[in-house]
This record gives structure tokens, sequence and C-alpha cells, in this order.
């Protein structure tokens, strides 16, 4: 609507934050990664982008889109779109041929994601399994997310620019924000690479790399960066959105008289 008004500026772009669909990765049936491939393979990013979101965002992959010299377009990443066969037949090889039911926690606040978590499980009835939506207050997401009491969850990460802050702390075995008790040597050895290589074009190559082997692995399923919007006034100059929640550029504003 605001978009629609002469009075006022809308500026709108992807930031740096990911929504994503995470998995505690030592709970069955999620410890094993062909359950979790089968839902990164049926999960349509632009359907749940547009009906969580109203479109107000961008798909992506495990770097966010907005760090452009790092991400990867999906067209280079696997499952770039939905396949229910593949996602049958992988579910069917871990023993799971007629689906199973699960919990999703999520809660009401845009942070809990319900509205996403809502779309997720009208999109898993297409490969059998049915999920239920487990609808908590925020202190109580934020307990479970700590304490890793969940069996999947709906989060928004804050993201970076630079992708070793981002997925070392998120995907490393060691990593402080690995909710997912996610452990994989082989993730471990491009995280580490990634912090001890100075060439710009070394670190690209790890991190491209590290960037299919998240999706493969999929200790989460990496939705889109929503876009940050912000409204100003025709009398507003000098303000620059910077793609990461700061206002820093708020310095610079003027107001014209």
């Amino acid at each position: 609507a605001a978009a629609k008004d002469s009075k006022v500026t809308v500026m709108s772009k992807p930031g740096l934050n990911v929504r994503i669909f995470s998995f505690n990765t030592t709970k069955a049936p999620f410890d094993d990664v062909r359950v979790r491939q089968a839902f990164a393979m049926i999960l349509d990013r632009n359907e749940i982008l547009t009906v969580a979101e109203f479109g107000m965002g961008k798909p992506t992959g495990p770097v966010p889109v907005s760090a452009t010299q790092w991400a990867l377009p999906l067209s280079k990443l696997p499952y770039p779109k939905p396949d229910a066969a593949k996602a049958k037949k992988l579910l069917a090889d871990a023993g799971y041929p007629k689906g199973f039911t699960f919990k999703i926690t999520c809660s009401s606040t845009y942070e809990g994601g319900l509205a996403v978590a809502q779309v997720i499980q009208s999109e898993l009835k297409k490969i059998g399994v049915t999920a239920e939506l487990e609808v908590v207050e925020w202190g109580v997401y934020i307990d479970k997310w700590v304490k890793r009491d969940f069996s999947t969850m709906v989060e928004l990460r804050g993201g970076s620019g630079e992708p070793d802050r981002f997925l070392y702390r998120t995907f490393h075995s060691t990593g402080g924000v690995n909710n997912f008790l996610f452990k994989d040597d082989e993730v471990d050895k491009y995280l580490d690479m990634g912090r001890t290589q100075t060439a710009f074009a070394d670190r690209k190559a790890s991190y491209d790399k590290l960037q299919s082997l998240l999706i493969e692995k999929a200790p989460a399923v990496f939705l889109y960066s929503p876009n940050e919007n912000h409204v100003l006034g025709k009398k507003v100059s000098g303000f620059k959105q910077v793609g990461n929640g700061s206002l820093f550029y708020l310095t610079y504003t003027k107001i014209a008289p």
C-alpha cells in the first residue's frame, strides 16, 4: 500500500537474514540424511516466500543472497526445484514409504515463523508426511532453541556479508549456535579452510563447495532472505539501506525544511 502512495518513497531489498527450516539431526527420523534431503527436495522456496512474506524477499541458499560476492545462485546448487518423485523415493529408502508424523516448533512472533510453518505443513502432504505445529509463546520457543528441545524448528537466522562469520558459528561441529547438533567432518574441513585462506579465489572455491555440501547434508533447509523495508517521506535524503538491519545511514540523513 505504501508503495502506491506518491507522498512517500519505499525502499526494499533482501537483507542478510536467512529464514531456515532446521532439524535436530540427533533425533529420528532426522538423524537420517535421506529424510532431511527429501524435505529439501520438496519444499518450494517461492511458494513459501509468496504466502508467508507476500513475496517480499528472495530465495536463497546457505549464504544470504545479499552477500553477492559469495552466494551461489540456486541454479548452481543441489535441489533447485521441488521434486516430489525423488523425495518420495528417498523416504522409502529410509524406511518411510508411507511417510510419518512429526512436530514443527514455531511461534506466532515474526521470528518464530508460524506462517512459514503452515506452508511447510501443507507442502509436506505431497510426500505423505504429516506435520503437527507446536505453536509456543516466544519465551518457550527460545528455551527450546537453547536446550535443543525440538525435532524441527522454523528460524530466522542473522546472516552476514562475510561467510565465515555466519557459517562457522552455525554449522561447524563446535559452532556456538549449531543447535542442529550437526557434525560432519567434510563440512568442518571447508569451514576450517575458509578461516586460514587469504586469497579471495581460494576462499571462494572453499565456500562454493561448502554451500553445496550444506544443502546435500541438510542440517536445515535454506528458504529465503526477507526484504528490509523502509518508508521515507519525500523530504528525506541521504538514507541508504545496509541490509543487515543497521540504521547506520541515519547519521547522514537529512530532512529538508
